[in-house]
């Protein structure tokens, strides 16, 4: 590489840095409620775009549901998901209210990027919290065969 690139190159991923560290900065970061920064810019956009929509208020950052929000942790719903094939159309007609749930808003003014932001969180998020549910349940015994 010619020594003049390598300093621009050099250059670019030191403004990149700074850039991203000064984006999450302590005083405009909810720690609280948003927990620590993820360390993949992609992921921790879609983490502030689940909530700026206001989706966390409902159905938890972390997907745990307060209230009467779909229990997106478990849903048979999520579970199927590809990429936004059930969720988008889903995230842009709304549900109205029913006997057992509380109406969801329909959100049919967002973009394709801002519901790709919000379908991955809510992936990324259930991965998680699946992982440490398995982590967390009860160690059996070892499997030991047919009979």
């Amino acid at each position: 590489m010619i020594p003049g690139k390598q300093v621009l190159v050099i250059g670019c991923a030191l403004a990149l840095a700074t850039g991203w560290a000064q984006s999450v900065s302590k005083e405009t970061y909810d720690f609280n409620f948003i927990g620590q920064p993820l360390p993949d810019p992609v992921l921790q956009h879609s983490k502030e775009t689940f909530v700026l929509f206001g989706c966390a208020y409902c159905h938890g950052l972390d997907l745990v549901s307060r209230g009467e929000a779909t229990d997106l942790m478990h849903s048979a719903l999520v579970g199927r998901d590809e990429n936004g094939n059930l969720i988008g159309p889903l995230l842009r007609a709304g549900i109205p209210q029913t006997a057992k749930l509380s109406p969801m808003p329909q959100f049919s003014d967002l973009s394709d990027q801002q519901i790709g932001a919000l379908v991955r969180w809510i992936h990324y998020a259930r991965a998680q919290g699946r992982y440490k549910e398995i982590q967390l349940a009860p160690v059996s015994a070892p499997f030991s065969g047919p009979g």
